[in-house]
């Protein structure tokens, strides 16, 4: 998997960003000026004060041409590392290299004014100018992305994994995680640090994949990738593009891991697999419940499915979307018989106190958006009154949802959805190393669920 490689003037925040980076890819990281530091056993400001510029910069040629060789690693460089031109040959040959474009006045502000301990920045504010002046080409011309850095460090760091996931695998990573918006996804430092113990190599990264572009990245996916995950928007689109569909996957209705098997796509719904681990490891048990369900879209219909393949005797379906929820529970019933799912208006559940006739529910799940950074909340958590065990909150941003702390309030079993994101994952990287061991699961041809993509 290829490296990225961190460039930009002396205080452009090429470690902190970094080390940020590195951590949310599931990657290693390295900082070039600590390599040097290291090897040379003193600070860099010493190595310029006892053996000049010329020394440092032979023993940043002797750091990159060491560290040109790692893999899955970010790489955090000294601003003058452009300067040679075999620097940057030996760091572009397996590196994504990008410009952290900061506006030198900023810098000024952190290091010339506060006196800071940067060699070349000693001579003040106008050093730092003639610097930007000097190496801006360079830095241009080496760059594969150009990012603006401004504002704070997390949007900064938001922004440059928005660039990398809008290039179609710019890591040349054999896995991925494909969505839009992608940008927020966990996944790859979930998936790279299993992946590195069960193959051997990370190789796993964010693309971006609009609505329209599904289709191409379907074909490249089959000739390039090993597998890949799937989020929001494209968890049931992607379902008469693939060859072979596990049977928790049809049932669910939606795909969210893909193992690419002789150019063939075999989807698997391991989401289903995450509320069932997440629920045991809280030791709670479907079998026998009542269970309410928040949500009508599909992971509203993973969590049903969830729900009736785990012996619940019966599944209530909250939704404000209410021919949503009758489709749910039309694609669900007809394969559990022996399960009642009914549904009902979201606000009737959440918002007037109605439990289902007086009959106290056992398990809440929340399949919606609700209480996700960024979106609304509930209006109020009355409602778990009518709950007897336990609340499982499918969102994992925050950890810590109103609703977790509503149900604890209530002394009622709380669990997040980071347990789930976690278990899912776990499963798709069995999956994906697995494959073509197809005795251990179960298939169905797609054609015998989607008769439309005969003939294609």
């Amino acid at each position: 998997m290829r490296n990225i490689v961190l460039i930009g003037l002396p205080g452009s925040g090429k470690t902190t960003l970094g080390q940020k980076l590195a951590h949310r890819l599931g990657l290693d990281f390295v900082d070039v000026d600590a390599i040097i530091e290291e090897q040379a056993d003193m600070p860099i400001t010493q190595i310029f004060e006892t053996h000049g510029e010329s020394v440092f910069r032979q023993r940043e040629n002797e750091a990159a041409t060491q560290i040109a060789k790692l893999e899955s690693t970010v790489i955090a460089t000294g601003g003058g590392i452009v300067l040679r031109e075999e620097n940057m040959r030996l760091l572009c040959a397996n590196g994504l290299v990008i410009f952290l474009d900061r506006n030198p006045k900023d810098i000024a502000a952190d290091i010339c004014n506060g006196g800071g301990t940067r060699p070349l920045l000693a001579q003040g504010e106008q050093r730092l100018y003639e610097l930007a002046r000097q190496r801006r080409g360079l830095y241009e011309q080496y760059a594969d992305i150009a990012i603006t850095v401004q504002g704070g460090i997390d949007g900064t760091l938001h922004t440059i994994l928005g660039a990398i996931a809008t290039r179609r695998n710019p890591l040349n990573a054999h896995y991925a995680v494909i969505g839009t918006p992608i940008a927020h996804s966990l996944s790859p430092q979930l998936h790279n640090p299993v992946l590195r113990k069960l193959s051997g190599r990370a190789e796993y990264s964010l693309v971006e994949v609009m609505a329209d572009e599904l289709a191409d990245w379907v074909e490249y996916a089959r000739k390039h990738m090993s597998g890949f995950n799937i989020t929001m928007p494209h968890k049931e689109s992607i379902i008469p593009m693939l060859d072979e569909l596990h049977q928790e996957a049809a049932f669910c209705g939606s795909v969210n891991t893909a193992a690419v098997c002789g150019g063939r796509l075999i989807g698997s719904n391991t989401d289903m697999y995450g509320i069932e681990k997440a629920l045991e490891q809280a030791g709670v048990s479907l079998r026998g419940t009542h269970v309410v369900i928040a949500g009508a879209g599909g992971a509203a219909r993973t969590a049903v499915v969830c729900a009736c393949v785990n012996g619940a005797r019966r599944v209530t379906i909250a939704a404000r979307n209410i021919a949503a929820a009758e489709a749910v529970m039309g694609a669900v019933s007809g394969s559990f018989p022996d399960v009642q799912i009914e549904v009902a208006e979201f606000c009737k559940v959440i918002e007037t106190r109605e439990y289902f006739g007086g009959e106290q529910a056992d398990i809440f799940i929340n399949a919606t958006p609700l209480g996700m950074a960024e979106h609304d909340d509930f209006i109020n958590f009355e409602f778990l009154d009518g709950i007897r065990t336990c609340v499982f909150d499918m969102v994992y941003n925050p950890q810590e949802t109103s609703l977790l702390q509503a149900a604890q309030s209530k002394n009622l079993v709380a669990v997040g959805g980071l347990g789930m994101l976690i278990h899912q994952a776990l499963r798709a990287d069995e999956i994906f190393v697995t494959t073509p061991s197809r005795q251990q699961v179960n298939y169905v041809h797609l054609l015998a669920c989607h008769p439309s993509k005969e003939g294609n």
